[in-house]
């Protein structure tokens, strides 16, 4: 199947709900198909608002879900369930929620704030099979590994990945690619906030490790199309996932 991928390299705008929103809006109905946004993309890490974001959540959803019909989108907010804030990433196609993943892997501040999750997730779509990660989860090959052995053909990865480790972002997406003969669309913000700046490097990765798209540090969306044939062509060709063998 072929289809595109809009990756949403933006910056956001700390703690603003509502400038963050409208601008995605506006963004995905310029779109086709997968549009891909940041990890918190409507917040920012905005750790002492975390929870009033959390609380928020239906606004959030109803309003990519308003624009959503005839395409899917991608990405990650806060998620307040059992009193407890989750960094949960939310697939949506069609106009409704089809899979969530709550973050596994937490990076240092997250873990005072957060909850982990526990649960590698694939979503069934129109596209195919995709696994879903979060920005860390990319240094964690185990939790791919896990993906494709639940039949994911492709990943989704939102970040807010760091400009001075940007160099690991881009070995780390072509790896998790190339290990398991998998399609990566990996969007990443640009940017700053309290404590960090971002220079996005947002790109999307073909089965063989091929770089289809490199957007380099300047805002906007950027687009490529693939075909999922090529997965499955390539996985017969060389069987390599058959061979894994856990020692």
């Amino acid at each position: 199947m072929i289809f595109s991928v809009n990756l949403a390299q933006i910056d956001i705008k700390l703690g603003d709900l509502e400038y963050n929103l409208k601008k995605a809006a506006k963004i995905v109905e310029k779109c086709e198909d997968i549009v891909v946004f940041p990890e918190m993309f409507c917040s920012g890490f905005d750790y002492p608002n975390m929870r009033k974001t959390a609380e928020k959540l239906e606004k959030i959803l109803n309003a990519m879900k308003r624009v959503a019909e005839d395409r899917a989108i991608a990405f990650s907010t806060a998620e307040l369930h059992k009193n407890k804030i989750y960094n949960t990433f939310f697939l949506i196609e069609n106009g409704e929620v089809v899979a969530k993943y709550r973050k596994i892997h937490l990076f240092h501040d997250e873990k005072e704030y957060l909850e982990e999750g526990c649960e590698p997730k694939v979503a069934k779509t129109e596209y195919g099979k995709i696994g879903l990660a979060i920005c860390y989860d990319i240094r964690f090959p185990e939790l791919f590994r896990i993906l494709t052995k639940k039949g994911a053909e492709a990943f989704i990865v939102v970040a807010n990945f760091p400009k001075g480790r940007i160099d690991h972002w881009r070995i780390l997406t072509r790896a998790r690619a190339v290990e398991n003969l998998a399609y990566v669309f990996a969007c990443n913000r640009v940017g700053s906030d309290l404590k960090e700046e971002y220079n996005g490097y947002s790109r999307i990765v073909d089965p063989w490790g091929n770089v289809l798209l490199d957007a380099g540090e300047k805002e906007g969306v950027f687009k490529a199309d693939v075909d999922t044939s090529l997965v499955k062509k390539i996985r017969a060709n060389y069987k390599f996932l058959n061979d894994i063998k856990l020692i």
